[in-house]
């Protein structure tokens, strides 16, 4: 997403940085200098979030007993 004060690359499939996400983010970089012309650069961040997938849990909010600890569960 390219906004007029931010440029977000998300993902749900990382496969690793040098080889996989490192063009993505260059291309998005790239693509923005040449559509949007930034004067300058504020800040830069990575964000990464853990993702769980538990075979059999499809639906959500599934079962997570076991794989989550039980004080960062939702009642």
């Amino acid at each position: 997403m390219v906004k007029s004060d931010a440029l977000v690359v998300e993902t749900r499939d990382y496969r690793g940085w040098e080889n996989s996400f490192s063009p993505i983010i260059a291309d998005a970089l790239e693509a923005a200098q040449q559509t949007c012309r930034p004067d300058g650069v504020l800040r830069i961040g990575l964000r990464y979030v853990d993702e769980i997938r538990v075979p059999g849990v499809e639906s959500i909010p599934g079962d997570w007993n076991g794989y989550i600890a039980e004080q960062l569960l939702a009642a």
